[in-house]
């Protein structure tokens, strides 16, 4: 406060804030928190200064970004599963939200494949959801080829992350198409305290990365005893963690036929390359072997550890 005295919201609900903004009458707090299964939903909450709880105003399944106060409103980017990124003038009490900009108004003639939001769990219990976009002209009972596309599956359903397999055009090929949004890490837990600390967690045993596979396959499975995806026609892509993703299905699995992949994020000679000594000082900090064992005025050559890196 004004006066250096400290008020805290303790209740449950003030955890998971992603923004906050004071309120027009400067006695309460607005903010938005991520909820719901597997966090795949924004609450809007208002919390008045002292309060023991926040009260939630609204729910929403579309993404909500970027976000300024203006008077009792909230100026935001929102996107939805068929709605690309507009600017909307949004009522922080009602979720009512007024087009202010958008940048593609001809979205509306577009013929979008069909968009169904699905929850399950993996293996270990732990809460995943994605999207399941079938051909426009689908037909009940057909089976159709799969496309996985990964990792993150909040906002406009483009082509996963980076945009790189285009979810849309798929379905439009006659793809059913599931946007799979990778679970929160197994790496969270009570003795992690900093970043390297949930990563090294998340490494040990693979576990993070055996339970993201789960999850996936979870995903299949839920799609295949609905008869809707001809098991033996499955592609996954990804992009950075998902090409990890892909990469280990493509190992692992049984129920992968093809994999279309782009660049990783665990390439320690091209983390090395591209990032530099605090990389390979961040690696080796979780766990993950390096693969230079020199130093910063060693020369121009990079001498490599290959057992370290095997």
């Amino acid at each position: 406060m004004a006066d250096g005295a400290k008020l805290s919201c303790d209740a449950l609900a003030c955890s998971d804030v992603v923004n906050a903004w004071w309120s027009s009458s400067g006695n309460e707090v607005i903010f938005l928190r991520q909820e719901g299964w597997g966090n795949s939903q924004l609450g809007m909450y208002r919390w008045q200064l002292g309060a023991d709880e926040a009260i939630r105003a609204f729910a929403t399944d579309d993404l909500l970004f970027g976000c300024q106060a203006q008077a009792r409103y909230l100026i935001c980017a929102h996107e939805a599963s068929t709605q690309p990124r507009r600017i909307v003038r949004l009522d922080p009490n009602t979720g009512v939200m007024t087009p202010i900009y958008d940048p593609n108004p001809e979205v509306g003639r577009w013929r979008f494949g069909t968009v169904e939001r699905l929850e399950w769990k993996s293996e270990l219990g732990t809460e995943t959801f994605g999207d399941l976009v079938l051909p426009p002209d689908h037909r009940p009972g057909e089976r159709y080829p799969l496309i996985i596309s990964t990792y993150s599956s909040k906002g406009f359903l483009r082509g996963g992350t980076g945009d790189e397999y285009p979810v849309q055009a798929f379905a439009s090929r006659g793809y059913a198409v599931l946007s799979f949004n990778r679970p929160r890490t197994v790496g969270f837990t009570p003795s992690a305290r900093t970043s390297v600390d949930v990563n090294r967690n998340a490494l040990t045993g693979w576990s993070d990365r055996k339970n993201v596979h789960s999850a996936l396959e979870e995903g299949i499975r839920l799609l295949v005893s609905r008869g809707i995806v001809d098991e033996s026609r499955i592609g996954v892509t990804g992009l950075s963690e998902g090409s990890a993703i892909a990469l280990w299905a493509t190992f692992y699995s049984d129920l992968i036929a093809a994999t279309a992949i782009s660049s990783c994020c665990t390439s320690e000679v091209g983390n090395m390359a591209c990032r530099g000594l605090s990389m390979r000082a961040n690696s080796g900090d979780t766990g993950i072997p390096v693969c230079w064992s020199g130093t910063p005025n060693s020369g121009s050559k990079l001498p490599l550890n290959i057992t370290s890196a095997d």
